[in-house]
């Protein structure tokens, strides 16, 4: 089993705000990656993202982003992502079928991922999409998707550490 260090990690989320990017990201979330016994191929992923750790690099967006319509911080302090069924990639790289857990909404996700091993130490990263209005965020006036756009691309790059069984 692997788990992410906190110094060596990114979770950010971008979508577009008016036709420009608008980057946020997550400063504190574990991973945990459960390999096949006897080899290093990853077979699991357990993902716990505090979500009252996003910022917008804007304390009047972070503000915002804190309220019901958005991320609602104190109803949903928490997210995660789960997967035990990961397989590779045509080409290169893996896929893990998995759910989000985001407000208190399930969804299936499929994420796309590199994983490289490094010594003792494991390199993720990957990216996916998602639809903000799936997880309820940017409701009520937000919910139109002519000014925010409804996509929302979620990139993140681990180093992870060989954990003792």
């Amino acid at each position: 089993m692997y788990v992410s260090t906190a110094s060596e990690h990114l979770l950010e989320f971008i979508t577009r705000f008016e036709g420009e990017k608008a980057p946020g990201r997550f400063s504190q979330f574990e991973a945990e990656v459960t390999t096949e016994p006897g080899s290093a191929l990853p077979i699991s992923i357990r993902v716990t993202v505090d979500v009252t750790s996003a910022t917008m690099g804007s304390p009047d967006l972070d503000e915002g982003i804190s309220e019901p319509e958005w991320f609602d911080f104190s109803a949903y302090p928490q997210a995660t992502f789960t997967s035990d069924h990961i397989r590779p990639a045509a080409g290169a790289g893996y896929l893990a079928d998995g759910e989000l857990r985001l407000k208190d909404v399930s969804r299936k996700l499929k994420l796309s991922f590199d994983w490289q091993l490094k010594g003792e130490r494991a390199v993720m990263s990957g990216n996916t999409e998602v639809s903000r209005l799936d997880f309820n965020i940017g409701t009520g006036e937000w919910s139109d998707t002519t000014s925010i756009a409804e996509t929302v691309l979620i990139r993140f790059s681990l180093s992870l550490a060989e954990k003792p069984q």
